[in-house]
């Protein structure tokens, strides 16, 4: 399926959606479902730097916020949860059909930059998960040698060479395995 929404979790995605000036309404709305009452925010101004280009009943604005960053790529219509006026803005300026062409460039090398990344943890996860069982088979595996050698030890008068050899060990650590 062809996405019909910018992904608000790629680099220009988040900026096209928050980063604008005329976008400001959707920045404030999100922010204050983060800050404390204290420290909302009624105004903003933007700087050269920054200016670049479920049940209904039971979801806070925070909810919804959190609901459209994770899904809005995935969406081609706008949820009926989501109908207060900041996400139909939101839906309106997310249409990617609705990108100029070199905006439309910019946010697909955004989109391939963000699937890289996603791809890369995702290796460098199985990687470290691969490394990290056989690691745990290693330990598992000497400890059962461990074991073998310790029992043959209390219940044979088999020098420590031999112990060593059915165990898989060495023969220092079968010596320092002796009671």
């Amino acid at each position: 399926m062809q996405d019909v929404y910018l992904n608000p979790l790629t680099d220009f995605g988040f900026k096209k959606l928050f980063g604008e000036e005329p976008n400001k309404d959707l920045l404030i709305s999100f922010l204050n479902t983060l800050l404390p009452a204290h420290h909302q925010v009624s105004k903003l101004t933007y700087t050269k730097n920054e200016y670049q280009g479920i049940s209904a009943s039971d979801r806070t604005l925070q909810d919804k916020w959190l609901f459209a960053f994770k899904h809005l790529h995935e969406l081609d219509r706008i949820p009926s949860v989501l109908h207060e006026k900041i996400f139909q803005r939101l839906f309106s300026i997310a249409k990617i059909a609705q990108l100029p062409p070199e905006e439309r460039q910019v946010y697909e090398r955004s989109l391939k930059d963000y699937r890289d990344l996603k791809s890369a943890q995702a290796t460098a996860h199985l990687e470290g998960y691969q490394e990290g069982v056989e690691d745990g088979m290693e330990q598992g595996a000497l400890k059962k040698a461990q074991e073998v050698a310790q029992k043959l030890l209390k219940l044979s008068s088999l020098p420590a060479e031999h112990i060593a050899q059915i165990a898989g060990l060495s023969v220092d650590e079968v010596i320092r395995l002796k009671p």
